[in-house]
């Protein structure tokens, strides 16, 4: 993190301790061009971060006194038996002008360790001393102005004032830099382990892995698959997600594979074109497990060309990528499909979407060597209270960090497991028992820290050691006590090696014990009294208004079903993305944008069988079939009943007519009529199902009705003929008499 003081500072002498510390500097860090310039985003990153770990205190103080530093890493950033330190980072000169002057780097050492969470954010902000002055240098000259400066001091550990070995823990450190009138500061921390005996702090973590998050990358799955074999580390993962990494899925957009691309014609080309009857109505689209630290090209998904084995007969069939996961891990926890917000679910009214969601945890992720939790349920902040407690009864349930902290002020971290009456709320101090659930509590800060994706070096850095800090801090607290810790991340944390490198910091220390999930569930349970769980509140506007439109669109779109083959086919399609809209991951605008795919999906659906519309029709016989031009969206064959309304009683239809329309297909209907006279009237086009629920009656068409035409021209066509008769007879009886006269002339 970085500081900055306020005011010009000059850099005492060193003192006689100080010059015994072996510092070594970069030549290269003296002859840096001025080509290094910072990033505006370098700057910018004073912006206070909203999602910034409290722990990690303030990003910035009130004053930028010109120069900004940053430590970036350190080497090793857990000290045992190392002879040397290395401190590694840049000085940025953030003003416009040049600084005059040499540049002075200081560095300070606590000699004494950070005890409670407090202190690591009180030294953090800058409200503790820095410690005992450990190595000074001197740069000849300063960046120039937006320019940045990298630097490397060497500290030998013998010269640290570090004291006995029962003093382990994390040390503040600190860099101070001043050049001209221009200061700046940056602290972290260096955790020394001096090999003291203690008892280990034993810790479970969970990471989601959900659809609604997914980025569908080769880094995501390759995580992925290294994080299924680390120990300490369980995924609770959204089998959607997984459908997705194998191509076979919708990757989170629910209209995929619902509604596939009309193969009809356009509108204007499925105009009526033939004539009903004579012409006379003529209108005008298996791997085997690896060493979880392999490299990552080992770790990418198999190709999408591999063939998919059984996955038994409640489930999909299982494909390459999904068994080498099953085999990797050692556990995972079986999320709902899309992660649908279980605790939601319970308090609506929707209880067929509840047990849809509920029972999508038995029947997935299954073919592989893993052991499958199916019977945890993790609430958000805003669903998690009694309701979710007893409507599940005998399940795991996951708080929300920071809830059911101890009510009374203790000076220790207490043991994640909880037993929860859910008919008080009130925890039991006894243990569990028939009338109480499980309930996982988690501190906040290694949560909070866990799931926070820095985009700095120090600040990556900062996490980190503030991570493997805080496990030293817990387990100094009894140190001869072991205690069993749960951390989660938050849903939407990026599954990427910045992740992997936070769970190492946390897991992967002598005084950690990694523990699966299941370990977790099974250890001791608090014997302390914990905050009751109250009800949860009313759920929130975008929540409501989904349960509304979900209720709504299942009701409207049932019509549609009874026209398909397979009526439960399109209902599950439905029900699956209404599950969807209700995941518990995501932003209030996230959710909000989901609602509105849900929306334009089935605005999509109740639109997919219609008529088409077409040009004027002219109508001049009498009988004839009235063309209707149906199209059908949908993957499924349809149906349906085609019939006119007109709107006047001169024309008449003769019969309805049902057809069936193919998937993806338009079809042209001939609805038989009878006309009565003319006129130019309109007809209405309604499509519905065998049952008579209307599924299209939008579309109408002007006629144009000349049916006494065919009489009169049949009779102006029969007295054309008889008089053609009456002349042709005449002038050949005419003819026969002059043929006779000139014979008897002759």
């Amino acid at each position: 993190m970085r500081l900055r003081r306020p005011g010009p500072h000059r850099i005492a002498p060193s003192t006689a301790r100080a010059r015994g510390v072996v510092l070594t500097l970069l030549a290269a860090c003296l002859m840096v061009p001025a080509a290094l310039t910072a990033p505006a985003s370098a700057t910018e990153g004073a912006t206070a971060d909203a999602s910034r770990p409290a722990v990690l205190g303030s990003a910035t103080t009130a004053d930028d006194s010109g120069l900004d530093v940053e430590i970036e890493d350190l080497a090793p950033r857990v000290l045992t038996t190392q002879d040397q330190v290395v401190v590694t980072g840049t000085i940025t000169n953030t003003t416009d002008t040049a600084l005059e002057g040499t540049v002075h780097i200081e560095v300070h050492l606590q000699s004494v360790t950070a005890f409670t969470q407090d202190q690591l954010t009180g030294f953090l902000s800058g409200t503790q001393l820095a410690g005992a002055l450990v190595a000074t240098a001197t740069l000849d000259s300063a960046p120039s102005p937006g320019a940045s400066l990298p630097f490397s001091l060497t500290l030998e550990t013998s010269r640290l004032p570090l004291g006995r070995s029962f003093g382990w823990g994390p040390r503040g450190l600190s860099v101070d830099v001043s050049a001209g009138t221009a200061s700046g500061r940056d602290r972290t921390f260096l955790v020394w382990d001096s090999g003291y005996e203690v008892a280990p702090t034993r810790i479970g973590t969970l990471v989601p892995w959900t659809s609604a998050s997914s980025t569908d990358s080769s880094t995501e799955t390759s995580t992925a698959l290294r994080l299924a074999g680390t120990d300490g580390v369980t995924l609770a993962i959204d089998p959607e997600v997984l459908l997705g990494v194998e191509g076979g899925g919708s990757g989170g957009d629910q209209q995929s594979g619902l509604l596939t691309p009309s193969a009809s014609p356009s509108p204007s080309a499925m105009s009526p074109s033939s004539t009903p009857g004579t012409p006379s109505a003529s209108p005008s689209p298996s791997a085997s497990t690896t060493d979880t630290d392999a490299p990552e090209q080992d770790a990418s998904p198999p190709s999408g060309g591999d063939t998919p084995s059984s996955g038994g007969d409640d489930g999909p069939p299982v494909t390459s990528y999904t068994r080498t996961l099953l085999d990797r891990a050692q556990e995972v926890v079986a999320l709902p499909s899309w992660d649908a917000d279980l605790a939601a679910l319970s308090m609506s009214d929707s209880k067929d979407l509840l047990d849809l969601a509920s029972d999508s945890r038995a029947t997935r992720l299954s073919g592989g060597t893993a052991d499958v939790v199916r019977n945890v349920v993790w609430p958000t902040s805003e669903t998690f209270g009694r309701q979710v407690l007893q409507a599940f009864p005998g399940e795991t349930f996951i708080a929300p960090p920071g809830a059911l902290a101890p009510t009374d002020q203790v000076s220790f971290t207490s043991v994640a497991r909880v037993e929860v009456d859910p008919a008080t709320g009130e925890n039991s101090l006894r243990g569990a028992d028939d009338s109480t659930v499980t309930v996982l509590s988690s501190q906040e800060a290694l949560a909070d820290l866990l799931s926070w994706d820095p985009t700095s070096a120090s600040d990556r850095l900062d996490t980190e050691q503030v991570l493997t800090a805080l496990s030293a801090v817990i387990t100094r607290e009894l140190p001869n006590q072991s205690r069993t810790l749960f951390v989660p991340t938050a849903r939407g944390t990026a599954l990427d090696t910045d992740l992997e490198s936070r769970l190492a910091a946390l897991l992967d220390q002598r005084w950690v014990e990694p523990l699966t999930f299941s370990q977790v569930v099974d250890s001791e349970p608090t014997d302390l009294g914990r905050r009751a769980v109250g009800d949860a509140p009313a759920l929130d506007e975008v929540t409501t208004q989904a349960f509304a439109e979900i209720s709504s669109a299942l009701t409207s779109t049932s019509s549609l079903a009874e026209a398909i083959p397979e009526p439960r086919a399109l209902q599950d399609r439905l029900e699956d993305s209404a599950l969807e809209t209700l995941s518990a991951t995501g932003t209030e605008s996230e959710r909000e944008g989901r609602l509105n795919d849900f929306r334009d999906l089935v605005h999509s659906l109740l639109t997919a069988v219609r008529a088409e519309p077409s040009a004027t029709v002219n109508l001049i016989n009498k009988s004839a079939n009235f063309p209707v031009r149906v199209t059908n969206d949908l993957p499924w064959d349809v149906d349906v009943v085609v019939t006119l309304e007109p709107s006047d009683p001169r024309l008449r239809v003769t019969s309805t007519q049902m057809s069936t329309i193919p998937a993806g297909s338009s079809v042209s209907v001939d609805v038989p009529v009878t006309a009565i006279g003319s006129g130019d009237i309109t007809v209405g086009y309604r499509v519905s199902t065998p049952g008579g629920q209307v599924l299209d009656d939008s579309q109408s068409v002007t006629v144009r009705m000349r049916a006494g035409w065919e009489d009169a021209g049949t009779a102006v066509v029969a007295g054309l003929l008889v008089l053609m008769l009456v002349v042709g007879v005449t002038r050949t009886v005419r003819r026969r008499l002059r043929d006779r006269s000139a014979t008897e002339e002759e």
